[in-house]
């Protein structure tokens, strides 16, 4: 599933050094082959945008390409205030009014072309998809409610590749799949989130 985005967006990618990623160690074993629910993680050379970045892959091998989300990128503030173009007073969107937002990828920031990506730590009937055992992503913002609030981790922006495009940078090294399960990626938030 794409994120969900308050206006259909081509946003391009661009470099953006405003927010630093928070570099923690992660312990996850190496995954051979990417798949949704792996980890990427950037090479310790990498210098611009993806500099210590840690992603959690969202969606691969399907026709369009393949998703993911930035873990290691807080921005310490909450989504009204980064994304203050979202009509609060839907109910959907008050519930998340005051969750802090990380920066989950270059697509998808643009003011009024936002892409909002929710992951939970529990599976909400008719909201989540299970990434893995442990860690759902929300594909369905509309039924939402205050009460789901806890669970969630919100992300403003996202990763994205054309077909073949991942299978191709993880061959020339240019990304470490690792596997991922619910305690490693929480904990790497949990940190980065301090």
């Amino acid at each position: 599933h794409a994120p969900t985005c308050t206006k259909d967006s081509t946003s391009r990618m661009r470099r953006r050094t405003r927010t630093e990623p928070s570099s923690v160690p992660l312990q996850s074993a190496r995954a051979r082959l990417t798949e949704t629910g792996s980890l990427l993680l950037a090479p310790e050379s990498e210098q611009g945008w993806w500099r210590s970045s840690v992603v959690l892959v969202l969606s691969h091998g399907d026709k369009g390409g393949s998703t993911g989300i930035i873990l290691n990128r807080p921005t310490g503030a909450l989504l009204k205030r980064v994304a203050p173009e979202i009509d609060f007073v839907k109910p959907q969107n008050r519930s998340l009014a005051e969750l802090p937002v990380s920066m989950g990828g270059p697509l998808g920031t643009e003011q009024n072309e936002r892409c909002l990506v929710a992951l939970s730590r529990k599976h909400l009937p008719g909201i989540t998809r299970e990434l893995f055992p442990g860690l759902f992503h929300v594909v369905n913002f509309s039924d939402v409610t205050p009460e789901m609030r806890p669970h969630l981790l919100l992300f403003v922006g996202y990763c994205g590749w054309v077909d073949g495009q991942l299978d191709r940078e993880v061959a020339t090294k240019e990304w470490t799949v690792a596997a991922a399960s619910a305690s490693h990626t929480l904990d790497l938030i949990r940190a980065t989130d301090r």
